[in-house]
């Protein structure tokens, strides 16, 4: 029976650290952006963010009660997250572009995708992400998003394959 995952967003500056705290206590994966770490929260990197969270910074919270993984998309240098099953912190870097067309929506496409392979496929988490890398990428490539068929096509693909590695570990 599949099981169901639960994620948050935060972004906007204007939603309360202790609001947000709470939502984060209750999810698997909390995605949190890098304007509101440093704006916000006062982290200049995700790695000093992260090390809070190990640090239990916050004890009057429990953010990691639930927590699969904490993800911190970084615009141009990728994502970084925090696996909490091995309170690991790792990086996935994204590629170079050298003509940025649009990045309005790149941020939607990245979470998206993430969504989509964290619910569709039981893949390690850092595959899951440099492909919403490359989706977040794509966008930027284009005025709106429409994502052309031969693109789609190929993720799905490499997805498969992985899933199917995946399942060849598991056994």
């Amino acid at each position: 029976m599949p099981v169901a995952s639960i994620s948050v967003e935060i972004e906007a500056l204007r939603n309360d650290w202790r609001a947000a705290m709470k939502l984060i206590s209750l999810v698997d994966y909390a995605f949190i952006s890098k304007d509101y770490l440093r704006e916000k929260l006062g982290f200049q990197t995700a790695r000093q963010f992260f090390e809070a969270i190990l640090a239990n910074q916050w004890v009057c919270e429990d953010l990691a009660e639930h927590a699969k993984a904490f993800v911190c998309p970084w615009g141009s240098e990728g994502v970084y997250y925090l696996d909490m099953a091995g309170s690991t912190m790792h990086h996935v870097s994204t590629i170079r572009l050298d003509n940025v067309v649009e990045t309005i929506g790149a941020g939607d496409a990245f979470i998206g995708a993430s969504l989509a392979g964290l619910s569709r496929w039981n893949l390690p988490l850092a595959q899951v992400l440099k492909t919403a890398c490359e989706v977040a990428s794509a966008k930027c490539l284009k005025p709106g998003f429409a994502l052309a068929p031969e693109d789609k096509q190929v993720w799905e693909q490499r997805l498969q394959r992985e899933l199917g590695t995946t399942n060849a570990y598991a056994a």
